[in-house]
């Protein structure tokens, strides 16, 4: 049975607060310079508005959120791909783009197509290096709107990193038809941070759900594992409570599996399993 999640965009950052209890009761009268989190980071005062609580049955019926990717990511949901270094977590985040923006299935599962923003926040070289195989795999795709950010964003808020990525995706955003955000890998993106506390999660779920809310797109973040793979995603557990899909990328022998690991709202999905192929890489000399 397929369970429904109300997305209410414009409260996407107060309910990331909520879950990772970060939530303050502050006093209006006094300025504030900073959110607890991160310093020059506040977030936005809400404003004071009457509320009446709203009866049982008067409770609104819940609206279908439509599916970009079959049993992997909804629209304008927040993904994780996590998994052990060297463990094709890229290859398999760059597949999915590709299928998404060229309307190929992804692993077997349907997509809904539309453009797609990688942010290489760490080797540039590598994912330039697997697009371009996927580029010589499949020649009719060469004008697929699939896009490559060549920098990182700080997801810690940090500066105006955010807010200029978001300016900027903007003015590109209808006439690529975005509809999704990979972020790769999450540990390039919150540099300086301290992993293992909740604020360093917190922080990064609110920029990402910024991401989310005011681009309207879905975000995948790709993630690494610890020295102890059974413990999930490295550092803060918050950032697994504040996805509403994970997924664990791992590596049995010749076959890798993707595995449903948390979904917030709808039936874990079956895993899937798939293999790599070497494919060389045609210098520029042909």
């Amino acid at each position: 049975m397929q369970v429904y999640r109300k997305l209410w965009a414009g409260q996407l950052a107060a309910e990331a607060r909520l879950r990772a209890g970060i939530c303050a009761m502050t006093d209006p009268r006094k300025p504030q310079s900073g959110n607890g989190i991160l310093p020059g980071n506040a977030p936005p005062r809400i404003a004071s508005r009457s509320r009446r609580p709203i009866r049982f049955r008067d409770l609104p019926p819940i609206q279908p959120v439509p599916t970009l990717i079959e049993d992997v990511l909804d629209e304008q949901g927040l993904g994780v791909f996590y998994g052990q270094s060297g463990g094709s977590k890229t290859f398999l985040a760059l597949e999915l783009a590709h299928c998404v923006a060229t309307g190929r299935p992804f692993l077997g599962k349907s997509v809904s197509p539309g453009g797609v923003l990688i942010v290489a926040a760490e080797s540039r070289r590598s994912t330039h290096h697997r697009l371009t195989v996927l580029r010589e795999e499949y020649p009719n795709t060469v004008d697929a709107p699939l896009w490559v950010w060549p920098d990182t964003v700080d997801l810690l808020g940090r500066g105006d990193s955010l807010p200029r990525f978001i300016a900027q995706v903007k003015e590109m955003r209808d006439s690529a038809e975005l509809r999704l955000v990979i972020i790769d890998p999450y540990v390039a993106a919150t540099v300086g941070g301290d992993e293992n506390t909740t604020s360093h999660a917190a922080t990064a779920i609110v920029s990402m759900n910024k991401i989310r809310s005011q681009l309207g797109v879905a975000l995948l973040l790709v993630a690494h594992t610890g020295k102890d793979e059974d413990r999930g995603i490295r550092g803060s557990s918050a950032l697994r409570g504040g996805a509403d899909s994970v997924f664990e990328v791992k590596r049995k022998g010749e076959e890798f599996r993707l595995r449903d690991d948390k979904e917030r709202d709808r039936a874990y999905a079956p895993p899937l399993f798939y293999r790599l192929r070497p494919v060389e890489l045609k210098s520029a000399n042909g």
